[in-house]
């Protein structure tokens, strides 16, 4: 199996666009005012009102890999495809990124998760065996020494 960090980076963004779809409009009394329709009019501005100003982003997914810009724009900004932007996100993902410390609860269910998927793996591995022990830090042979 072999994994892109640059793909992950573009799935990434096409999955935030699908959420964004996915979700809807939502249209109720908080999201679509009547009296301020009434107010502002058919041919009003209604991005200098302050509730447009408040719920604008609820419905606004802002792509961070798309290029929004003209042609000539995109030309003078180095002409970059979609895979180079991802590349340039990535790096820096990996470059500026600081892991939160799993807590101790996390440590030892993930502890679990891998001890379990080791002996599945042994029992794969050693069908005529009946038993596996733990062998330091992994899961071998009945009579193994520890590396």
């Amino acid at each position: 199996m072999t994994f892109s960090p640059v793909q992950l980076v573009i799935d990434n963004e096409m999955l935030g666009i699908i959420g964004r779809i996915l979700k809807g409009v939502i249209v109720n009394e908080r999201t679509i005012p009547i009296d301020l329709i009434a107010t502002v009019g058919r041919k009003g501005n209604y991005l200098s009102e302050m509730h447009t100003v408040d719920h604008f982003r609820e419905e606004l997914h802002v792509a961070k890999l798309l290029d929004r810009g003209g042609w000539d724009e995109w030309k003078a900004s180095g002409s970059l495809s979609l895979r180079n932007r991802a590349h340039r996100q990535a790096v820096n993902f990996t470059r500026e990124h600081v892991p939160e410390p799993l807590s101790e609860y996390k440590r030892r269910e993930l502890a679990k998760v891998v001890d379990s998927a080791q002996s599945i793996s042994y029992k794969l591995n050693y069908p005529g065996q009946r038993t596996a022990r733990r062998c330091g830090r992994r899961w071998a042979a009945p009579g193994c020494r520890p590396i």
